[in-house]
């Protein structure tokens, strides 16, 4: 190797050099401005959805078996934004402040009232028992 060529074999004035710094197209402001305010927005999470987990949970979650129980309720509502990934349960802000119209209770039927038949049964077969 002389002193003629580089390291890989080529001649030194065939090498390339780094571009002049002061050759480079420098940022316009606005671009240099919505770059500074992507860093802000991704730092501060102004934009980020809220998205929970049954690892981490809302602030109103009493426990992560609430969490699950309130999880299957929404995905069996069809709510948007409570879905499941693997063995995650995950769900938006948005998903978890829906408010359920709870079921209505059942009402209750009125039924005849109860006749014990078992001492004429007794009777009729003549099974005698002690009153009781």
């Amino acid at each position: 190797m002389t002193r003629q060529t580089s390291g890989a074999g080529l001649p030194l004035d065939k090498v390339p050099v780094a571009a002049n710094t002061h050759d480079a197209a420098r940022p316009s402001r606005e671009q240099v401005v919505a770059a500074v305010m992507l860093v802000i927005d991704f730092v501060t999470g102004a934009r980020a959805e809220t998205i929970y987990d049954q690892w981490h949970l809302p602030s109103d979650a009493r426990s992560s078996d609430q969490y699950k129980r309130r999880h299957r309720q929404l995905r069996a509502a069809g709510v948007e934004g409570a879905w499941t990934r693997g063995k995650s349960l995950v769900c938006t802000h948005a998903a978890w402040m829906t408010r359920l119209e709870k079921p209505k209770a059942a009402k209750l039927a009125l039924v005849a009232d109860v006749v014990d038949r078992e001492r004429a049964i007794d009777e009729a077969l003549g099974i005698h028992t002690r009153a009781r």
